[in-house]
């Protein structure tokens, strides 16, 4: 069966470091951060004033995530831990869980005969309470202040200061509330950046892309429009691509090379010395039931219907192609696992990977 999978995430920086470090380069690039979001809200019609406090608040609560956030290296190895919805409803009491789920049209995700709910970083999740009581720790009375403040203009809330240092009262407030609803104002906008206007957006968040990976320009217009559409449709590429250019003679002879591969490997677990003859007729089972896939999926699942879509309308476009696919994965979530299920690379990549589910 299929799970729904929960984690930490929503920060715009690559690792804890960023935050949790009073380096001058850290607190610089926190800097950047800051000025891009309140640049970014400003243009999205925040009022000035608002933006600013908006883009504090969400540096606060990026740094609070990260606090108690798993290490890069230990999330790597981690399998997560499953619970029930009325166990999340223990460890995160404060999180209205039914109405979340009913928000995401998942009512039964969590309960009796549905699909598990598995923990990416549970330890995160038992201190969410505290995190969202408690969401900026160093300015817990910014909505109060105004621009002529000396600590609102100036990179004192960019300092780390570990939130041991700044218990939480245990209570969930309108300062927090507020907090809330600042980050929510930022990822609404940071979402549909590459949608939006684009001096208006992309021109503004480049100087953060140039800031933490180096990139100085944006992809030619060309390189954007092809991307776009690959990802809001790349099975439809996929098809398109197959069609003309992929034919059935050159994946037969693909396939073909694949089952001289297997043939070669079998010959050699008879050969392993260090294998007994149980684990030798296991590996040789294994290697049996593994399905080759080549070029294109045996199967071409179903995609999004494009009827709907507009040559004139972009955003709109990607809202309806967004829909889509949030809809399929809600419907995935209450199938059977597809042992044939293409998942990660289009037909127009290069790439090779092995799933466990085959």
């Amino acid at each position: 069966k299929r799970a729904f999978y929960m984690g930490p995430g929503g920060t715009t920086l690559p690792d804890q470091s960023y935050y949790m470090s009073n380096d001058e380069e850290m607190i610089k690039h926190r800097a950047n951060e800051r000025d891009v979001i309140e640049k970014l809200l400003v243009n999205a019609g925040v009022e000035p004033l608002q933006a600013r406090k908006d883009a504090l608040n969400v540096l606060a609560l990026e740094t609070r995530t990260s606090e108690f956030t798993m290490k890069k290296e230990d999330a790597r190895g981690a399998t997560g831990t499953r619970v029930t919805r009325e166990e999340l409803k223990k460890m995160v009491p404060l999180m209205p869980w039914d109405d979340f789920f009913a928000g995401l049209r998942m009512e039964d995700v969590g309960i009796e005969d549905g699909p598990q709910i598995v923990l990416h970083d549970d330890n995160f999740f038992k201190n969410l309470d505290n995190i969202l009581c408690n969401p900026n720790p160093n300015m817990a009375n910014l909505n109060a202040l105004s621009a002529t403040d000396a600590a609102f203009g100036s990179d004192v809330a960019l300092q780390y200061t570990p939130s041991v240092d700044t218990p939480s009262d245990g209570s969930f407030d309108p300062e927090d509330a507020a907090a809330l609803r600042s980050n929510l104002r930022y990822m609404l906008v940071s979402t549909f950046v590459p949608v939006l206007p684009e001096d208006d957006f992309a021109e503004v968040i480049k100087p953060l892309f140039s800031d933490l990976y180096g990139i100085k320009e944006r992809p030619e217009r060309w390189k954007k429009c092809y991307h776009s559409t690959e990802k809001a449709m790349g099975g439809h590429m996929s098809q398109m691509y197959v069609e003309k250019f992929f034919s059935d003679a050159n994946r037969e002879s693909a396939k073909a090379m694949l089952e001289e591969i297997r043939g070669t490997f079998k010959e050699d677990i008879k050969k392993v010395e260090w294998m007994d003859d149980d684990t030798r007729e296991l590996a040789k089972s294994k290697l049996d039931q593994m399905v080759f896939e080549v070029g294109y999926p045996t199967e071409w699942p179903e995609w999004c219907q494009l009827e709907a879509l507009d040559k004139k309308e972009f955003a709109n476009n990607y809202i309806k192609t967004e829909k889509c696919k949030a809809e399929k994965q809600r419907k995935r979530l209450h199938e059977e696992v597809d042992r044939r299920e293409w998942s990660y690379a289009g037909s127009t990549d290069v790439n090779a990977y092995y799933s466990q589910k085959v």
